[in-house]
Protein backbone atom coordinates (compact mmCIF):
# COMPACT_ATOMS: atom_id res chain seq x y z
CA UNK A 1 0.00 0.00 0.00
CA UNK A 2 1.89 3.03 -0.79
CA UNK A 3 0.30 6.39 -0.87
CA UNK A 4 1.56 9.80 -2.65
CA UNK A 5 4.65 11.65 -1.19
CA UNK A 6 4.22 15.30 -0.80
CA UNK A 7 4.42 17.19 -4.18
CA UNK A 8 7.82 19.84 -4.80
CA UNK A 9 7.67 22.46 -7.04
CA UNK A 10 9.88 25.64 -8.02
CA UNK A 11 10.10 28.17 -3.81
CA UNK A 12 9.04 31.36 -3.94
CA UNK A 13 12.20 33.34 -2.96
CA UNK A 14 10.91 35.70 -0.23
CA UNK A 15 9.04 32.90 1.35
CA UNK A 16 12.05 30.67 1.69
CA UNK A 17 14.03 33.41 2.58
CA UNK A 18 11.44 34.10 5.49
CA UNK A 19 11.37 30.38 6.31
CA UNK A 20 15.40 30.15 6.66
CA UNK A 21 15.31 33.02 8.81
CA UNK A 22 12.43 31.10 10.93
CA UNK A 23 14.56 28.31 11.51
CA UNK A 24 17.69 29.99 11.55
CA UNK A 25 18.30 30.48 15.43
CA UNK A 26 16.88 27.44 17.14
CA UNK A 27 20.21 25.30 16.67
CA UNK A 28 21.57 27.84 18.99
CA UNK A 29 18.60 27.55 21.20
CA UNK A 30 18.83 23.61 21.86
CA UNK A 31 19.90 22.55 24.71
CA UNK A 32 22.61 18.92 25.07
CA UNK A 33 19.29 17.16 25.87
CA UNK A 34 17.81 18.46 22.29
CA UNK A 35 15.16 20.33 24.23
CA UNK A 36 14.92 24.16 22.79
CA UNK A 37 14.83 27.29 25.13
CA UNK A 38 11.63 28.52 25.04
CA UNK A 39 10.96 32.25 25.60
CA UNK A 40 7.14 32.11 26.98
CA UNK A 41 7.94 29.01 28.72
CA UNK A 42 10.57 30.60 30.38
CA UNK A 43 9.12 33.57 31.68
CA UNK A 44 5.53 31.79 32.23
CA UNK A 45 5.79 27.88 32.70
CA UNK A 46 2.31 26.60 32.68
CA UNK A 47 1.38 22.96 32.45
CA UNK A 48 -1.55 24.62 30.07
CA UNK A 49 0.93 25.64 27.78
CA UNK A 50 1.41 23.28 24.21
CA UNK A 51 4.22 20.81 24.77
CA UNK A 52 4.96 19.57 21.40
CA UNK A 53 7.21 22.36 20.55
CA UNK A 54 10.52 19.83 20.23
CA UNK A 55 8.59 17.67 17.83
CA UNK A 56 7.41 19.92 15.58
CA UNK A 57 9.88 22.23 15.64
CA UNK A 58 12.24 19.59 15.28
CA UNK A 59 10.16 18.55 12.10
CA UNK A 60 9.73 21.93 10.83
CA UNK A 61 13.63 22.04 10.90
CA UNK A 62 14.23 18.82 9.09
CA UNK A 63 12.12 20.02 6.24
CA UNK A 64 14.02 23.21 6.27
CA UNK A 65 17.37 21.40 6.45
CA UNK A 66 15.74 18.99 3.40
CA UNK A 67 15.36 21.97 1.24
CA UNK A 68 18.67 23.46 1.80
CA UNK A 69 20.85 20.30 2.38
CA UNK A 70 21.89 21.67 5.29
CA UNK A 71 23.46 19.15 7.76
CA UNK A 72 23.76 21.50 11.14
CA UNK A 73 19.44 22.43 10.65
CA UNK A 74 19.46 18.35 10.08
CA UNK A 75 20.98 17.48 13.34
CA UNK A 76 19.28 19.87 15.39
CA UNK A 77 16.03 18.40 14.40
CA UNK A 78 16.93 15.05 14.48
CA UNK A 79 18.46 15.85 18.18
CA UNK A 80 15.14 17.45 19.06
CA UNK A 81 12.78 14.72 17.80
CA UNK A 82 15.07 12.01 19.44
CA UNK A 83 14.38 14.05 22.89
CA UNK A 84 10.89 13.75 22.00
CA UNK A 85 10.40 10.16 21.51
CA UNK A 86 10.15 9.12 24.72
CA UNK A 87 8.19 12.41 26.00
CA UNK A 88 4.80 12.51 24.46
CA UNK A 89 1.83 15.50 25.37
CA UNK A 90 0.54 16.43 28.60
CA UNK A 91 -3.42 16.24 27.42
CA UNK A 92 -4.60 14.19 23.85
CA UNK A 93 -5.11 18.35 22.44
CA UNK A 94 -1.42 18.45 22.47
CA UNK A 95 -0.41 14.93 21.75
CA UNK A 96 -2.29 14.55 18.30
CA UNK A 97 0.41 17.52 16.83
CA UNK A 98 3.20 15.69 19.01
CA UNK A 99 2.17 12.46 16.97
CA UNK A 100 1.77 14.39 13.69
CA UNK A 101 5.38 15.89 14.59
CA UNK A 102 7.03 11.84 14.82
CA UNK A 103 5.62 9.88 12.52
CA UNK A 104 5.67 12.96 9.66
CA UNK A 105 9.55 13.39 10.46
CA UNK A 106 10.32 9.11 10.58
CA UNK A 107 9.35 9.26 7.46
CA UNK A 108 11.31 11.83 5.76
CA UNK A 109 13.94 11.21 8.27
CA UNK A 110 14.06 6.87 6.79
CA UNK A 111 14.28 8.43 3.36
CA UNK A 112 16.40 11.13 3.30
CA UNK A 113 18.51 10.85 6.74
CA UNK A 114 18.63 7.10 7.39
CA UNK A 115 22.35 6.89 7.59
CA UNK A 116 22.38 9.71 9.64
CA UNK A 117 23.73 8.77 13.03
CA UNK A 118 21.24 10.45 15.49
CA UNK A 119 18.54 8.22 13.43
CA UNK A 120 20.32 4.81 13.28
CA UNK A 121 20.93 5.54 17.09
CA UNK A 122 16.92 6.43 17.52
CA UNK A 123 15.09 4.43 15.04
CA UNK A 124 14.19 1.72 17.12
CA UNK A 125 12.65 3.76 19.50
CA UNK A 126 11.12 5.64 17.16
CA UNK A 127 9.50 2.78 15.55
CA UNK A 128 7.70 1.39 19.11
CA UNK A 129 6.47 4.73 19.41
CA UNK A 130 4.60 5.05 16.07
CA UNK A 131 3.82 0.76 16.76
CA UNK A 132 1.58 2.29 19.84
CA UNK A 133 0.33 5.06 18.40
CA UNK A 134 -4.47 4.64 18.98
CA UNK A 135 -6.38 6.19 16.67
CA UNK A 136 -8.55 8.80 19.29
CA UNK A 137 -11.11 10.85 17.49
CA UNK A 138 -12.20 9.55 14.44
CA UNK A 139 -15.14 7.87 14.56
CA UNK A 140 -15.06 8.43 18.26
CA UNK A 141 -15.42 11.97 19.04
CA UNK A 142 -16.80 15.16 17.85
CA UNK A 143 -15.59 16.49 14.55
CA UNK A 144 -13.07 19.18 15.36
CA UNK A 145 -10.17 20.68 13.48
CA UNK A 146 -7.91 18.12 15.78
CA UNK A 147 -9.69 15.11 14.36
CA UNK A 148 -7.92 16.51 10.57
CA UNK A 149 -5.10 17.12 12.13
CA UNK A 150 -5.16 13.28 13.49
CA UNK A 151 -6.20 12.01 9.56
CA UNK A 152 -2.47 13.19 8.75
CA UNK A 153 -0.80 11.31 11.18
CA UNK A 154 -3.09 8.33 10.55
CA UNK A 155 -2.09 8.74 6.90
CA UNK A 156 2.04 8.84 7.92
CA UNK A 157 1.53 6.28 9.68
CA UNK A 158 0.14 4.14 6.93
CA UNK A 159 2.90 5.29 4.71
CA UNK A 160 5.48 4.55 7.19
CA UNK A 161 5.31 0.89 6.16
CA UNK A 162 5.37 -0.01 9.53
CA UNK A 163 3.00 -2.51 11.36
CA UNK A 164 1.77 -3.58 14.73
CA UNK A 165 1.56 -6.79 16.86
CA UNK A 166 0.02 -4.18 19.81
CA UNK A 167 -4.35 -4.74 19.49
CA UNK A 168 -6.02 -1.48 19.22
CA UNK A 169 -3.09 -0.26 17.31
CA UNK A 170 -3.48 2.03 14.12
CA UNK A 171 -1.11 0.03 12.23
CA UNK A 172 -2.57 -3.69 13.57
CA UNK A 173 -4.48 -2.93 10.49
CA UNK A 174 -3.03 -0.36 8.22
CA UNK A 175 -5.50 -1.27 5.62
CA UNK A 176 -8.69 -0.74 8.26
CA UNK A 177 -6.84 2.50 9.26
CA UNK A 178 -6.82 4.03 5.88
CA UNK A 179 -10.22 3.01 5.15
CA UNK A 180 -11.64 5.04 8.14
CA UNK A 181 -9.65 7.63 7.20
CA UNK A 182 -10.78 7.84 4.11
CA UNK A 183 -14.58 7.26 5.51
CA UNK A 184 -13.89 10.41 7.67
CA UNK A 185 -12.70 12.60 4.79
CA UNK A 186 -15.45 11.52 2.41
CA UNK A 187 -18.41 11.59 4.65
CA UNK A 188 -17.69 12.13 8.66
CA UNK A 189 -16.46 15.92 8.08
CA UNK A 190 -17.98 17.12 5.32
CA UNK A 191 -21.39 16.36 7.22
CA UNK A 192 -20.11 18.06 10.74
CA UNK A 193 -19.29 21.20 8.25
CA UNK A 194 -22.47 21.17 6.40
CA UNK A 195 -24.34 23.47 8.92
CA UNK A 196 -21.61 26.39 8.79
CA UNK A 197 -21.57 26.28 4.67
CA UNK A 198 -23.22 29.73 3.45
CA UNK A 199 -23.10 30.53 -0.30
CA UNK A 200 -20.92 27.87 -1.55
CA UNK A 201 -18.27 28.88 1.56
CA UNK A 202 -17.46 27.06 4.47
CA UNK A 203 -16.01 27.84 7.82
CA UNK A 204 -14.37 25.04 8.91
CA UNK A 205 -12.32 24.11 12.85
CA UNK A 206 -14.49 24.01 16.13
CA UNK A 207 -18.32 24.28 14.95
CA UNK A 208 -20.33 26.26 16.02
CA UNK A 209 -17.67 29.14 17.63
CA UNK A 210 -15.59 29.24 14.79
CA UNK A 211 -12.71 31.14 15.69
CA UNK A 212 -10.82 32.27 12.13
CA UNK A 213 -7.48 30.95 13.21
CA UNK A 214 -8.92 27.65 12.93
CA UNK A 215 -10.74 27.66 10.04
CA UNK A 216 -7.01 28.32 9.01
CA UNK A 217 -5.92 25.24 10.86
CA UNK A 218 -8.24 23.18 9.35
CA UNK A 219 -7.67 24.33 5.83
CA UNK A 220 -4.42 23.32 6.14
CA UNK A 221 -4.52 20.57 7.64
CA UNK A 222 -7.36 19.15 5.19
CA UNK A 223 -5.29 20.09 2.24
CA UNK A 224 -2.10 17.76 3.68
CA UNK A 225 -4.72 14.98 3.88
CA UNK A 226 -5.35 15.33 0.23
CA UNK A 227 -1.77 16.00 -0.93
CA UNK A 228 -1.18 12.41 0.70
CA UNK A 229 -3.66 10.78 -0.47
CA UNK A 230 -3.20 11.79 -4.09
CA UNK A 231 -5.65 10.66 -6.85
CA UNK A 232 -7.30 8.51 -3.92
CA UNK A 233 -8.55 11.74 -1.81
CA UNK A 234 -12.47 11.51 -2.34
CA UNK A 235 -13.90 14.09 -4.45
CA UNK A 236 -15.92 15.14 -1.01
CA UNK A 237 -12.78 16.06 0.62
CA UNK A 238 -11.72 18.01 -2.22
CA UNK A 239 -14.85 20.37 -2.71
CA UNK A 240 -14.49 21.31 1.01
CA UNK A 241 -11.07 21.90 0.60
CA UNK A 242 -12.43 24.13 -2.09
CA UNK A 243 -15.15 25.83 0.25
CA UNK A 244 -13.12 26.52 2.98
CA UNK A 245 -10.33 28.25 0.96
CA UNK A 246 -13.25 30.44 -0.60
CA UNK A 247 -14.32 31.38 3.00
CA UNK A 248 -10.85 32.43 3.20
CA UNK A 249 -11.07 34.37 0.63
CA UNK A 250 -13.69 35.95 1.56
CA UNK A 251 -12.82 36.27 5.47
CA UNK A 252 -9.26 37.73 4.83
CA UNK A 253 -8.37 41.33 4.85
CA UNK A 254 -6.59 43.11 2.08
CA UNK A 255 -3.50 42.69 4.13
CA UNK A 256 -3.66 38.81 4.64
CA UNK A 257 -4.71 38.86 8.15
CA UNK A 258 -6.75 35.90 9.19
CA UNK A 259 -7.23 35.53 12.69
CA UNK A 260 -8.62 39.03 13.57
CA UNK A 261 -11.38 37.42 16.58
CA UNK A 262 -11.65 34.71 18.98
CA UNK A 263 -8.60 32.91 20.56
CA UNK A 264 -5.46 32.29 18.92
CA UNK A 265 -5.87 36.07 17.76
CA UNK A 266 -2.96 36.92 15.37
CA UNK A 267 -0.77 33.54 15.82
CA UNK A 268 1.49 33.25 13.13
CA UNK A 269 0.75 29.80 12.32
CA UNK A 270 -2.55 31.03 11.02
CA UNK A 271 -1.20 32.43 7.83
CA UNK A 272 0.95 29.68 7.41
CA UNK A 273 -1.86 27.12 6.91
CA UNK A 274 -4.04 29.62 5.33
CA UNK A 275 -1.57 29.86 2.74
CA UNK A 276 -0.44 26.33 2.33
CA UNK A 277 -4.25 25.15 1.94
CA UNK A 278 -4.54 28.15 -0.30
CA UNK A 279 -1.38 27.09 -2.78
CA UNK A 280 -3.08 23.18 -2.76
CA UNK A 281 -6.16 24.73 -4.31
CA UNK A 282 -4.41 26.99 -6.76
CA UNK A 283 -5.75 30.31 -4.48
CA UNK A 284 -1.79 31.52 -4.79
CA UNK A 285 -2.77 35.73 -5.10
CA UNK A 286 -4.15 34.34 -0.71
CA UNK A 287 -0.65 32.31 -0.09
CA UNK A 288 0.85 36.06 -1.42
CA UNK A 289 -0.87 38.17 1.23
CA UNK A 290 -1.28 35.74 3.91
CA UNK A 291 2.76 35.09 4.01
CA UNK A 292 3.21 38.74 2.82
CA UNK A 293 1.75 39.18 6.60
CA UNK A 294 4.15 37.02 7.96
CA UNK A 295 6.89 38.62 6.28
CA UNK A 296 5.59 42.01 7.48
CA UNK A 297 4.42 41.39 10.72
CA UNK A 298 6.44 38.56 12.54
CA UNK A 299 10.38 39.43 12.56
CA UNK A 300 12.75 36.66 14.38
CA UNK A 301 14.97 38.25 17.23
CA UNK A 302 17.63 36.60 19.32
CA UNK A 303 15.37 34.09 21.31
CA UNK A 304 13.45 33.16 17.92
CA UNK A 305 10.50 33.50 16.02
CA UNK A 306 8.28 35.80 17.40
CA UNK A 307 4.98 33.88 17.18
CA UNK A 308 2.70 37.21 17.20
CA UNK A 309 3.20 41.00 16.53
CA UNK A 310 3.05 41.82 19.61
CA UNK A 311 5.96 39.57 21.03
CA UNK A 312 7.78 42.05 18.62
CA UNK A 313 6.88 44.72 20.97
CA UNK A 314 8.03 43.17 23.97
CA UNK A 315 7.69 39.93 25.12
CA UNK A 316 7.10 39.78 28.74
CA UNK A 317 4.26 42.42 27.62
CA UNK A 318 2.77 40.50 25.56
CA UNK A 319 2.75 37.84 27.19
CA UNK A 320 -0.83 39.10 29.52
CA UNK A 321 -2.51 39.36 25.40
CA UNK A 322 -1.93 35.56 23.97
CA UNK A 323 -3.97 32.44 24.96
CA UNK A 324 -2.56 30.64 28.02
CA UNK A 325 -1.83 27.52 26.02
CA UNK A 326 0.78 29.87 23.37
CA UNK A 327 4.70 28.42 23.68
CA UNK A 328 6.92 29.62 21.51
CA UNK A 329 8.62 26.56 20.46
CA UNK A 330 5.54 24.46 19.53
CA UNK A 331 4.41 27.73 17.39
CA UNK A 332 7.48 28.30 15.64
CA UNK A 333 7.31 24.82 14.24
CA UNK A 334 3.82 24.76 13.12
CA UNK A 335 4.51 27.83 11.25
CA UNK A 336 7.79 26.69 9.80
CA UNK A 337 6.33 23.26 9.02
CA UNK A 338 3.14 24.59 7.28
CA UNK A 339 5.15 27.29 5.20
CA UNK A 340 7.89 24.78 4.44
CA UNK A 341 4.75 22.46 2.85
CA UNK A 342 3.72 25.73 1.15
CA UNK A 343 6.70 26.24 -0.32
CA UNK A 344 6.90 22.33 -1.44
CA UNK A 345 3.41 23.08 -3.44
CA UNK A 346 3.94 26.55 -4.73
CA UNK A 347 4.40 27.86 -7.95
CA UNK A 348 0.80 28.17 -9.07
CA UNK A 349 -1.06 30.91 -10.82
CA UNK A 350 -2.31 34.43 -9.00
CA UNK A 351 -5.76 33.07 -8.37
CA UNK A 352 -6.85 34.09 -5.46
CA UNK A 353 -7.97 37.88 -5.81
CA UNK A 354 -9.94 39.31 -2.62
CA UNK A 355 -13.94 39.16 -3.68
CA UNK A 356 -15.00 42.22 -3.67
CA UNK A 357 -18.67 43.57 -1.38
CA UNK A 358 -20.16 42.08 1.45
CA UNK A 359 -19.72 38.17 2.66
CA UNK A 360 -21.07 36.55 5.48
CA UNK A 361 -19.38 33.54 6.97
CA UNK A 362 -20.64 30.63 8.88
CA UNK A 363 -23.80 30.23 9.75
CA UNK A 364 -25.25 30.53 14.01
CA UNK A 365 -23.85 31.84 17.17
CA UNK A 366 -20.42 32.08 15.65
CA UNK A 367 -20.90 33.84 12.44
CA UNK A 368 -19.71 36.91 11.60
CA UNK A 369 -19.37 38.76 8.26
CA UNK A 370 -16.85 41.01 5.99
CA UNK A 371 -16.96 44.23 3.45
CA UNK A 372 -14.88 45.65 1.75
CA UNK A 373 -16.44 49.19 -0.44
CA UNK A 374 -13.06 51.20 -1.76
CA UNK A 375 -10.61 51.77 0.64
CA UNK A 376 -12.08 50.71 3.80
CA UNK A 377 -12.55 46.74 4.98
CA UNK A 378 -13.69 46.03 8.22
CA UNK A 379 -15.32 42.53 10.06
CA UNK A 380 -18.20 42.32 12.01
CA UNK A 381 -19.66 39.48 14.72
CA UNK A 382 -22.92 38.85 15.15
CA UNK A 383 -23.12 38.08 18.87
CA UNK A 384 -20.58 37.37 21.70
CA UNK A 385 -19.83 34.18 22.42
CA UNK A 386 -17.71 34.82 25.98
CA UNK A 387 -19.05 37.09 28.64
CA UNK A 388 -15.58 38.04 29.48
CA UNK A 389 -13.40 37.55 26.56
CA UNK A 390 -13.61 40.65 24.40
CA UNK A 391 -11.93 38.76 21.51
CA UNK A 392 -15.33 36.99 21.30
CA UNK A 393 -17.73 40.26 21.41
CA UNK A 394 -20.58 41.24 19.41
CA UNK A 395 -19.78 44.16 16.61
CA UNK A 396 -17.01 45.85 14.69
CA UNK A 397 -14.00 43.68 15.17
CA UNK A 398 -11.64 44.44 12.61
CA UNK A 399 -11.15 47.51 10.45
CA UNK A 400 -8.45 48.00 7.56
CA UNK A 401 -8.30 51.67 5.82
CA UNK A 402 -6.26 52.06 2.31
CA UNK A 403 -4.36 55.23 2.53
CA UNK A 404 -1.25 56.32 -0.23
CA UNK A 405 -1.93 52.55 -1.58
CA UNK A 406 -1.02 50.75 1.93
CA UNK A 407 -3.76 48.30 4.05
CA UNK A 408 -3.56 49.78 7.90
CA UNK A 409 -5.34 49.05 11.04
CA UNK A 410 -7.41 51.80 11.54
CA UNK A 411 -8.22 50.39 15.23
CA UNK A 412 -6.20 48.14 16.91
CA UNK A 413 -7.41 44.40 17.88
CA UNK A 414 -9.56 43.99 20.74
CA UNK A 415 -7.46 42.75 23.82
CA UNK A 416 -7.84 39.72 25.32
CA UNK A 417 -9.64 39.62 28.68
CA UNK A 418 -10.15 37.21 31.83
CA UNK A 419 -12.19 38.48 34.14
CA UNK A 420 -15.80 39.84 34.64
CA UNK A 421 -18.31 40.34 32.46
CA UNK A 422 -17.89 42.58 29.50
CA UNK A 423 -18.22 44.09 26.42
CA UNK A 424 -17.16 46.78 24.02
CA UNK A 425 -20.29 47.57 23.38
CA UNK A 426 -22.70 49.84 22.99
CA UNK A 427 -24.05 48.43 26.83
CA UNK A 428 -27.39 49.72 27.56
CA UNK A 429 -28.37 51.00 30.82
CA UNK A 430 -32.17 51.34 31.32
CA UNK A 431 -34.33 50.95 34.05
CA UNK A 432 -31.91 50.14 36.84
CA UNK A 433 -30.33 47.22 34.22
CA UNK A 434 -28.01 47.00 32.00
CA UNK A 435 -27.96 45.12 28.83
CA UNK A 436 -25.12 44.12 26.55
CA UNK A 437 -25.29 43.86 22.82
CA UNK A 438 -26.70 40.41 21.23
CA UNK A 439 -27.50 39.59 17.46
CA UNK A 440 -30.14 36.98 16.41
CA UNK A 441 -29.71 37.45 12.77
CA UNK A 442 -26.88 38.61 10.50
CA UNK A 443 -26.93 39.88 6.79
CA UNK A 444 -25.98 42.19 4.16
CA UNK A 445 -27.02 45.59 3.55
CA UNK A 446 -26.69 47.93 1.16
CA UNK A 447 -23.40 49.71 -0.26
CA UNK A 448 -21.54 47.67 1.68
CA UNK A 449 -23.19 47.71 5.24
CA UNK A 450 -23.67 44.89 7.73
CA UNK A 451 -26.82 44.61 9.66
CA UNK A 452 -27.81 42.85 12.98
CA UNK A 453 -30.73 42.27 14.24
CA UNK A 454 -31.07 41.91 17.87
CA UNK A 455 -31.13 43.74 21.00
CA UNK A 456 -29.91 43.61 24.33
CA UNK A 457 -29.62 41.25 27.14
CA UNK A 458 -28.80 41.35 30.97
CA UNK A 459 -26.04 39.64 32.60
CA UNK A 460 -28.18 36.50 33.42
CA UNK A 461 -29.68 36.56 29.63
CA UNK A 462 -33.01 38.18 30.00
CA UNK A 463 -34.09 40.57 26.93
CA UNK A 464 -33.90 44.04 28.14
CA UNK A 465 -34.75 45.00 25.24
CA UNK A 466 -35.57 42.94 21.90
CA UNK A 467 -35.88 44.20 17.86
CA UNK A 468 -32.94 46.67 17.78
CA UNK A 469 -31.14 46.95 14.39
CA UNK A 470 -27.30 47.84 14.08
CA UNK A 471 -26.09 48.82 11.41
CA UNK A 472 -22.66 49.38 10.44
CA UNK A 473 -22.02 51.49 7.29
CA UNK A 474 -18.82 51.85 5.35
CA UNK A 475 -17.84 55.39 5.75
CA UNK A 476 -14.83 57.37 3.92
CA UNK A 477 -12.54 57.25 7.09
CA UNK A 478 -13.85 54.02 8.74
CA UNK A 479 -16.78 52.61 9.53
CA UNK A 480 -20.12 54.11 11.09
CA UNK A 481 -22.81 51.49 13.71
CA UNK A 482 -26.10 53.24 13.86
CA UNK A 483 -28.94 51.99 16.36
CA UNK A 484 -31.94 53.28 17.41
CA UNK A 485 -32.25 54.69 20.91
CA UNK A 486 -34.67 55.95 23.50
CA UNK A 487 -35.03 58.93 26.01
CA UNK A 488 -33.45 58.33 28.97
CA UNK A 489 -31.14 55.62 27.40
CA UNK A 490 -27.90 55.63 28.65
CA UNK A 491 -25.00 53.89 26.64
CA UNK A 492 -21.45 53.12 27.04
CA UNK A 493 -18.91 52.38 24.19
CA UNK A 494 -14.76 51.46 24.47
CA UNK A 495 -12.20 51.98 22.00
CA UNK A 496 -8.75 50.64 22.44
CA UNK A 497 -5.76 53.04 21.32
CA UNK A 498 -2.13 52.55 20.80
CA UNK A 499 -1.82 55.82 22.91
CA UNK A 500 -3.58 57.94 25.94
CA UNK A 501 -6.44 59.03 23.77
CA UNK A 502 -8.00 62.99 24.46
CA UNK A 503 -11.76 63.71 23.89
CA UNK A 504 -12.62 66.98 22.43
CA UNK A 505 -16.40 67.70 22.03
CA UNK A 506 -17.66 64.60 20.64
CA UNK A 507 -15.04 63.22 19.77
CA UNK A 508 -11.95 60.78 21.09
CA UNK A 509 -8.95 60.15 19.68
CA UNK A 510 -5.30 59.60 19.61
CA UNK A 511 -2.99 59.94 16.61
CA UNK A 512 -4.09 57.10 14.89
CA UNK A 513 -7.67 56.56 15.15
CA UNK A 514 -11.34 58.87 16.40
CA UNK A 515 -14.26 58.02 18.25
CA UNK A 516 -17.02 60.28 17.06
CA UNK A 517 -20.49 60.14 18.96
CA UNK A 518 -23.66 61.79 18.27
CA UNK A 519 -23.62 63.04 21.80
CA UNK A 520 -20.95 64.05 23.49
CA UNK A 521 -19.90 61.67 26.39
CA UNK A 522 -17.99 61.25 29.17
CA UNK A 523 -14.76 59.21 28.88
CA UNK A 524 -12.50 57.23 31.66
CA UNK A 525 -9.36 56.00 30.57
CA UNK A 526 -7.84 52.50 31.62
CA UNK A 527 -4.31 51.08 30.44
CA UNK A 528 -2.68 48.03 30.60
CA UNK A 529 -4.30 45.91 28.12
CA UNK A 530 -2.70 43.89 25.10
CA UNK A 531 -3.85 41.67 22.42
CA UNK A 532 -1.83 39.58 19.77
CA UNK A 533 -1.12 42.34 17.94
CA UNK A 534 -0.49 45.20 20.45
CA UNK A 535 0.94 45.45 23.85
CA UNK A 536 -0.02 48.66 26.06
CA UNK A 537 -3.17 49.67 24.49
CA UNK A 538 -5.49 52.05 26.93
CA UNK A 539 -8.98 51.75 26.53
CA UNK A 540 -11.10 54.61 26.61
CA UNK A 541 -14.79 54.08 27.97
CA UNK A 542 -17.18 56.46 26.46
CA UNK A 543 -20.62 57.32 28.27
CA UNK A 544 -23.52 59.43 27.55
CA UNK A 545 -27.52 59.98 28.11
CA UNK A 546 -29.89 60.05 25.17
CA UNK A 547 -32.39 63.66 25.83
CA UNK A 548 -34.50 62.15 23.20
CA UNK A 549 -35.30 59.28 20.81
CA UNK A 550 -33.61 58.86 17.64
CA UNK A 551 -30.65 57.59 16.10
CA UNK A 552 -27.71 56.85 17.75
CA UNK A 553 -24.29 56.72 16.21
CA UNK A 554 -20.84 55.95 16.85
CA UNK A 555 -18.43 56.49 13.96
CA UNK A 556 -14.76 54.58 14.48
CA UNK A 557 -12.40 56.08 11.84
CA UNK A 558 -8.48 56.38 11.09
CA UNK A 559 -7.06 60.17 11.13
Amino acid sequence: MVLAAPASAAPTPAWTQKADEIAAPWPGLQEASGSFRDYVLVRDPSDQRDDYGDAILGYGLLLNATRRNDPALADAGLRALEYSLERAARSPSTQVFHQLATVSAYNLARQRYADHPVFQRARSRWEDVLRRIEVYRIGRQKVTNKSIVEAILLLELVRSGLTSTQPGAALADPAATLALVKHFLASDLPEAARPFQIDGRTVLGDMPLLPPAYHGLSIGMLARTIELLGDEAPSAARTLLRRGVAASLAMAGPDGEVAYHGRSQAQAWTLTLTAYGAERSAQHGLAERTVGRLIDAYPTGPEGFLVTPSMAQGIDAAIPGVDEYVAAASYSGLTLMALEWAIAAGGGDAGGAQPSGAHVLGTGTGAWATSRRGDVWFAVKRTRTSPRDLRYDFGLMALKVRGGGTWGDAMPLRPRTVSGVDSVGPVLTAGGSVGYPEGTELRLGRAGAIVVRGGFRTRTGRWLRRGVTFTFAPVACGVRLTFAARAGDRFAYSGFFLDTPRRSGRTVRDGDQQLRFDTAPSVGVRAGYASGSDVGLTRAVARWKRTRAGTASIETCAR
